[in-house]
């Protein structure tokens, strides 16, 4: 177990999702920097994210990834991988997923009714964000990967590969 693949990923994952907690230990001052714009255009998906999202329900349920995931790794310990902390750990996949492409989308949507104009408004703190979020993808898909069963592939994965046009043959 010690020495598996999925025990590797998921150790990886792990000690990604812990390694913002070290992002607290610096000043404020660091981490934030302000910006005024002249005349900003009027983004619906950039008021959402920073008038209404923050004080939702939502925002204080999403981002305690630090928690969730080492629970899940210790429950994919201590059931060595079963069925229920496969199932455990692609939810929580989906828990990092889900806000690591909410900001994206937010600006996609913004960009695209908007136009061009709207990019002024996120560009300040698009480069921190978009590298955070890329961050969590990282380490959400290190936990499918945990997790994918090893052996024989599925026949459903078999058909997959071969309407794709890959055409090798299939290791059993």
């Amino acid at each position: 177990m010690w020495r598996s693949r999925g025990f590797r990923l998921w150790t990886v994952a792990t000690a990604m999702a812990l390694l913002p907690l070290a992002l607290r230990l610096l000043p404020e001052s660091m981490l934030i920097s302000s910006y005024m714009l002249i005349n900003p255009p009027t983004c619906p998906a950039h008021i959402f994210h920073t008038e209404v999202y923050p004080s939702s329900a939502w925002a204080s349920f999403l981002g305690w990834n630090f928690v969730v995931v080492p629970l899940a790794f210790a429950l994919w310990l201590i059931t060595r991988g079963r069925r229920p902390s496969r199932v455990v750990a692609r939810v929580v996949a989906v828990y990092v997923l889900l806000p690591a492409l909410l900001k994206p989308a937010f600006i996609a949507y913004d960009l695209s009714t908007v136009g061009a104009r709207c990019w002024e408004v996120w560009e300040p703190a698009a480069g921190w964000n978009l590298g955070v979020n890329a961050y969590q993808m990282t380490y959400a898909v290190l936990i499918l990967l945990a997790v994918r069963p090893a052996g024989p592939a599925s026949p459903f994965r078999i058909g997959l590969r071969r309407t794709g046009g890959d055409h090798r043959p299939v290791r059993r």
